[in-house]
């Protein structure tokens, strides 16, 4: 790209604004539609449109109590979801594959990854659900409801409704293959159902259950039920890392918990319903698949492995997180010690950030900020049920606000992990369900957290009842429990199993609120977040066939870069 150069005589105390629309795309690109968005504004009156326009989006934003710093961080990940939602319309209609409104692309400009995954979709459609963005919530949700998939119809095992990888920009589903073949990803359904649920719940859309349940009971829960196999587990698949076809696929941990929450969320659509026995027998599979997990991927009550196949040696996996985020194994006790002891291994660094597994290549081996997150979250939740990792909580949380500013409210989907670069931002940049997303829900913390204990019943792993001291005659002295045991810093800690009771002072020595000790100052004060970011042209649709990216519109004033705002969804 070129510079841009003005000059500018005034008289003395008088002031000019001086604007410039850049419109990038591919081939020639009709600039019509912007000027006739510009039409006779100046550079001020635009500016002061697009900030009153965000202004106004934003008083629908609910967040819990936070420190002003953090709150500003959340608007702009709000404010990029939004901008990542494409809003151009397509006459086709359920199942044409030309479709494209509604779609959240999993990065936007300069980002690479301008197309949609139904999994990374789920994280910003339920972050955007939960603040009260409801209508950008449903959209999301449709867009994938209406897609033309069914062409992995073999490997599912079953006709469905959800995309085994991601989508073209219409709404034609695509799986991108290797010499190892396609990726067909099962992960995807079980978090489009914990989506809707999740939607329906925040927004009490009961036309939308309606209109989709059926659609979302047969061709997504029931696929997803029927693939559990005989291991109890979900069967072999690409998962989340994409490992592609070909004997690479597992039962991957990531995609079984995705189905345990989507299970339950199945659960919910069809008491909504008036399905009762249908929504029993959803929880039912999901205890089931629950229990499976619990015995299979972490078996004699140790560390969560990610996969069932390989050595116990070489299955180290933070995407297996996932089940102590929401309930489904505690996430403090037993399991959740042991997998934080062994998931050190996974420390990038001196810490406090992750890398994704141990699987060794560049990808695995970078920070993954979607970890990072993840992990956050689950430690938030351990720490206020007493588990003594409140400084390692917070050290992560201010890990993330600092890289955050560093991109100037952008999360990276990776940070550099080699001596020489360590730190910078790698991958595509700004990360939208992998970023911002998760982003909102880790420090949302339980105000937007699940909890599966309504569908599975208590977490497994945990400690058991504490039982009553003996009487003072019994002749028995009482040990204390040391609360660091199994923390970081602990060579050996003595192995614990469910007749553990939790140490009885671990509460009180936890700082369940040392995340909003936190001073996140990037914002300055005052400063309105929606005019700190640029955004795509309105399109914002996806790549490939019948959506290709249709360009990247920025307006300079000055010093200021003004966003782009999407046209309104309606309700």
């Amino acid at each position: 790209m070129g510079a841009l150069r003005f000059n500018a005589s005034l008289p003395s105390g008088m002031a000019a604004g001086v604007g410039a629309l850049l419109v990038y795309g591919e081939g020639p690109v009709d600039t019509a539609p912007f000027e006739t968005w510009i039409g006779d504004r100046n550079a001020t009156k635009l500016l002061d449109d697009e900030l009153a326009w965000w202004k106004a989006w934003h008083t629908k934003t609910k967040l819990p109590n936070l420190p002003p710093g953090e709150i500003a961080l959340l608007q702009r990940q709000l404010t990029l979801l939004k901008m990542a939602q494409c809003t151009l319309t397509g006459a086709g209609g359920t199942g044409s594959g030309d479709s494209p409104f509604g779609q959240i692309v999993a990065s936007m400009p300069p980002g690479m990854w301008n197309i949609t995954w139904p999994r990374d979709q789920s994280y910003a459609g339920v972050a955007l659900a939960a603040t009260g963005h409801h209508a950008e919530a449903k959209a999301a949700l449709e867009f994938v409801l209406r897609g033309k998939v069914g062409q992995y119809q073999t490997e599912v095992g079953a006709p469905y409704r959800v995309s085994v990888t991601r989508y073209f920009g219409g709404g034609l589903e695509e799986s991108d293959s290797n010499q190892d073949g396609p990726n067909i990803e099962l992960d995807g359904f079980g978090l489009v159902l914990w989506q809707s649920a999740r939607y329906v719940a925040a927004s009490k859309d009961l036309d939308f259950v309606a209109k989709w349940g059926v659609d979302l009971l047969a061709l997504v829960a029931d696929p997803l039920a029927k693939a559990i196999d005989a291991t109890g587990l979900v069967k072999p698949d690409s998962s989340i890392w994409e490992v592609h076809w070909n004997g690479q696929q597992k039962h991957f941990a990531y995609t079984s918990m995705a189905a345990v929450r989507g299970l339950c969320g199945a659960a919910e659509l069809a008491t909504h319903m008036g399905k009762g026995a249908q929504a029993a027998q959803y929880r039912a599979t999901a205890k089931k698949l629950r229990d499976a997990i619990a015995t299979k991927l972490a078996p004699d009550g140790g560390w969560l492995r990610g996969n069932l196949e390989e050595p116990t040696a070489k299955a180290l996996d933070l995407a297996a997180v996932e089940a102590l985020t929401d309930g489904q194994i505690a996430a403090w006790g037993p399991t959740a010690l042991a997998s934080w002891q062994a998931w050190q291994a996974l420390l990038a660094g001196d810490g406090p950030g992750y890398i994704r597994n141990d699987d060794g290549g560049w990808y695995d081996s970078q920070e993954w900020l979607f970890v990072d997150l993840r992990v956050l979250a689950w430690l938030q939740r351990a720490v206020a049920l007493g588990a003594p990792w409140a400084a390692e909580a917070a050290a992560l949380r201010a890990h993330v606000v600092k890289v955050a500013a560093a991109g100037g409210g952008l999360v990276p989907e990776l940070l550099a992990t080699a001596a020489d670069k360590a730190g910078g931002f790698e991958g595509a940049t700004p990360m939208m369900g992998f970023g911002a997303g998760a982003l909102v829900l880790a420090f949302g913390d339980a105000a937007f957290a699940d909890d599966l204990s309504a569908c599975v019943g208590e977490p497994l792993g945990g400690f058991a009842p504490r039982v009553a001291d003996p009487a003072p005659d019994a002749g028995v002295t009482d040990v204390a429990t040391d609360a660091r045991v199994g923390g970081p810093g602990d060579s050996a800690a003595a192995p614990l199993d469910d007749n553990v009771a939790p140490p009885p002072d671990a509460t009180a020595a936890a700082d369940t609120d040392s995340g909003s000790k936190i001073d996140g100052t990037f914002v300055a004060p005052n400063a309105d977040v929606g005019a700190a970011t640029a955004s795509p042209a309105d399109d914002g649709c996806g790549a490939g066939q019948q959506g290709r990216a249709g360009g990247l519109a920025l307006l300079l004033t000055v010093a200021f870069a003004v966003a782009r705002r999407r046209r309104p969804l309606s309700a």
